[in-house]
């Protein structure tokens, strides 16, 4: 886990670092503001920063990993798509005309090419900064109706039912078996106990 999070980590750090000015870089290659790369720089290293702090406080533990809780998962997706947000946006408003290369084909048609249609690559940029921020705001809200403590202690077993919404859903979905094969609680059986 701390490996596959490593590089995302290391290169969310630099991005930010040069995104902020204290790591100099050539500002010569840049198409757009430099705060954008700060902002890519933290959609990339919050999720590897995720991922090397589950992987260190399992080696803490002696191997045992914890499930993160949804709200701290929910968090965290909330902010990359924040920053996923403001950088399609910033690309939208800020970026030279000269710096939009490349495109997509839709139908046979090619939109988003270099040259005269810089507009029509910001209007794409503006489209999907603004579906990025919507689905952000979603997660953000979801989040704040979210509990924020479980009533049961988390098992470190992804098979054995947790408090909140899984285990409601594990247990709704056993209860026809209980009542055919007669047990009281299938749900909360588990092959590796």
């Amino acid at each position: 886990m701390m490996a596959f999070g490593m590089p995302f980590f290391a290169a969310g750090v630099f991005l930010v670092l040069a995104g902020t000015g204290i790591l100099p870089i050539d500002k010569s290659h840049l198409g757009g503001p430099q705060w954008i790369l700060a902002f890519v720089g933290l959609a990339f290293g919050l999720p590897g920063w995720f991922y090397v702090s589950a992987g260190a406080k399992a080696l803490l533990r002696g191997g045992r990993l914890d499930t993160p809780s949804q709200p701290a998962v929910g968090m965290v997706v909330a902010v990359v798509l924040s920053c996923m947000a403001i950088v399609c946006l910033g690309g939208a408003l800020f970026v030279k005309a000269e710096a939009f290369f490349g495109g997509i084909r839709l139908f046979g048609v090619r939109l988003g090419f270099r040259g005269n249609s810089a507009s029509l690559s910001r209007v794409i940029f503006g489209l999907a900064g603004f579906l990025i921020a919507g689905i952000a705001f979603l997660s953000f809200r979801r989040c704040a109706r979210s509990p924020a403590t479980e009533t049961e202690p988390r098992s470190h077993c992804p098979t054995t039912a947790r408090s909140g919404r899984g285990a409601t859903m594990i247990e709704d979905a056993a209860t026809p078996l209980n009542r055919v094969l007669g047990t009281r609680n299938l749900a909360r059986l588990s092959l590796l106990e």
